[in-house]
């Protein structure tokens, strides 16, 4: 197993106030061991040659000239080149860095850097190290003499949080735009800060290929293979997803895949889309942990399946729960996720929404059940808004108590749904329904800190709460959802 120890990192800025103030904050990552700084071009130079650091901190100018001219000398002269997060105060610069230097530069921060800082820098952080983790473990598997499958995960950063996807749960990785990836798995699309290509060099030959300028596809996941069309069928869930075959890899592609199998593949249909309703003889996606309102502890056998025109969804996710486990004890760990929830379950009650379970590290909750309203919408967001500041108020207390701190996502839609109560003993609760799917999709893209919302609950709330268009995100069925968040004073 690779073991990644702290990563010795470098500051690197011409303007000193700025190097100081980048340092100080730097050094409260623990992930990080910050061992110098420089200032000029040849100052850079020899601080890199002499301490070969892991990553860096570099504005773009500096003394001298620029990191493009510094990054050039290092590689004439065969000294490794840290990965590196790049500053700077004129955006034309960033896109020159990110098509031609993007093997090292993981991430870019645009000065000045006051604006939602904490965040920037948690990602910026989680990307350096994905990169050193992938490295490892690439480094591990040539050393075993077995490439790339001598493990069997990648490292990536997804929204600021370092996550770990197996390789056997991705269907195929699609390229997001800005150097970004989207890795599709049969229970979530994740949008990655790696390049398609990078991607391509960390997953395993024999299981991945690349079949488009825009797409890597798990071979083993192929169920059909259409040589007319130059399109092959994976399986998301239970729909087909068609990819484009590029004419340049197409002739790879058909080496992969032998007749024999190539014949079955052709022969298998995909299942009929199911209509949304309640199925029959099959488990529910979600079940609560607590017992509902009083209302529907008084009915005696339960709550038949029922449908609701107007419901409002909410995922919370608690950042950063797996990787910073190991700060905690497990009573500990216990006790600050127990506390967390616990201020949720108080605003779930004050504004008359249902908790519905939690999930390991996400909380979901519902409004407008069990009895049917018009507000849910908007009450839905009177929670959040009392989360956020909840949070932000534990957030200075740890940090005043200089105790590390979590930070949440929240995610909210609103659409019909079916709701039942199956287990009569327990009133366990269950609800059914795109609009719940979506909603998760919702908070996997939103910003940490943030409260983001989908076009339906905007168009419910956006008379009562200021909110600002943040851009579209691609769903099921080839449509796109229009994305908000909620302006928090």
């Amino acid at each position: 197993m690779v073991k990644l120890h702290k990563l010795k990192c470098v500051v690197i800025d011409d303007e000193e106030y700025a190097r100081k103030w980048l340092r100080g904050k730097l050094s409260t990552f623990i992930e990080l061991d910050i061992i110098g700084e420089a200032e000029s071009i040849n100052e850079a130079y020899m601080l890199v040659a002499q301490t070969r650091p892991d990553v860096a901190f570099m504005d773009i100018q500096l003394i001298g000239g620029d990191v493009f001219q510094l990054l050039n000398r290092l590689k004439e002269q065969g000294i490794p080149i840290p990965y590196i997060v790049v500053t700077t105060g004129y955006s034309e610069y960033v896109m020159t860095a990110l098509n031609n230097y993007r093997k090292y530069i993981v991430y870019y921060l645009v000065k000045p850097l006051g604006e939602s800082l904490a965040a920037k820098l948690r990602e910026a952080v989680d990307a350096l190290m994905a990169a050193k983790m992938n490295d490892l473990l690439l480094h591990t598997a040539t050393q075993e003499s077995s490439a790339k499958s001598a493990t069997d995960q990648i490292y990536v950063s997804v929204k600021g949080v370092l996550n770990q996807i197996v390789f056997d749960k991705i269907i195929y990785l699609e390229s997001a735009g800005s150097g970004d990836v989207y890795f599709v798995t049969d229970t979530e699309t994740l949008r990655a800060n790696i390049t398609l290509a990078r991607s391509s060099e960390l997953l395993p030959e024999s299981h991945f290929m690349r079949i488009s300028k825009t797409n890597i596809v798990n071979i083993r996941r192929i169920v059909r293979f259409d040589k007319e069309n130059r399109e092959i069928g994976v399986q998301v869930s239970n729909k087909a997803k068609s990819l484009g075959i590029g004419d340049t890899y197409y002739n790879d592609l058909i080496k992969r895949i032998p007749i024999t199998k190539e014949s079955a593949l052709k022969a298998r249909e995909y299942p009929a889309k199911q209509p949304n309703a309640l199925p029959k003889d099959t488990k529910p996606n979600y079940s609560s942990e607590s017992t509902l309102s009083d209302s529907f502890r008084q009915k005696k056998y339960g709550m038949p399946a029922t449908k609701f025109d107007l419901a409002t969804v909410m995922f919370l996710n608690i950042k950063g729960l797996v990787k910073h486990s190991g700060l905690f004890s497990p009573e500990e760990l216990i006790a600050e996720i127990s506390y967390l929830f616990a201020a949720f379950d108080n605003f779930a009650k004050k504004h008359r929404i249902e908790k519905i379970k939690t999930i390991g590290d996400t909380y979901l909750c519902v409004g407008g059940i069990p009895v049917a309203d018009t507000d849910n919408p908007h009450r839905m967001i009177d929670m959040a808004l009392d989360v956020s500041l909840f949070m932000l108020n534990y957030q200075k207390e740890r940090g005043a108590e200089k105790r590390f701190f979590f930070d949440i996502s929240m995610g909210v839609h609103s659409g019909s749904l079916i709701a039942s109560i199956i287990d009569t003993n327990q009133l366990n609760y269950d609800i059914w329904g795109d609009v719940v799917n979506i909603t998760n999709h919702v908070e996997s893209i939103g910003a940490v800190g943030q409260i983001t919302i989908s076009e339906a609950t905007y168009q419910c709330v956006k008379k009562k709460f200021p909110c600002q268009y943040i851009g579209t995100i691609d769903v099921e069925d080839k449509t796109t959802l229009d994305l908000y968040q909620i302006i928090v004073k």
